[in-house]
């Protein structure tokens, strides 16, 4: 529950209001198999987007989209933070790129490089 920025004692009332039973005594258990949940549903998800994105811009692979990120704290001190491409024409995600304590993380989406259209 931590990753959806919630405690334990969060996680359990939420789980209350749900009518779901309570988190595990040691929920941080979970994390790892929900992490990869996530992270090949999204995938799947970019890997559509941008075929779709391909396939309405008739085939072409130059599509637009636009770039933005945010970062935990303002000014230049944060160590955490994520950039986001989207497609222009529908504001689907196309790609994302997180930043934690100077690490980059690739979200490793299997496509070839997006070139934006000028």
């Amino acid at each position: 529950m931590r990753c959806i920025g919630i405690g334990k004692s969060a996680a359990k009332i939420f789980c209350a209001l749900m009518n779901l039973p309570p988190p595990p005594a040691k929920f941080e258990r979970l994390y790892m198999p929900i992490f990869k949940a996530l992270e090949t549903v999204s995938s799947r998800s970019m890997v559509n987007s941008v075929n779709e994105a391909v396939i309405e811009n008739e085939h072409n692979k130059n599509i637009a989209i636009a770039l933005d990120g945010t970062w935990q704290k303002r000014g230049h001190t944060s160590k955490n933070g994520v950039v986001t491409a989207t497609y222009l024409d529908n504001g689907k995600l196309i790609d994302f790129e997180c930043l934690f304590q100077n690490i980059v993380l690739n979200a490793k989406v299997r496509t070839k490089p997006v070139i934006i259209a000028r």
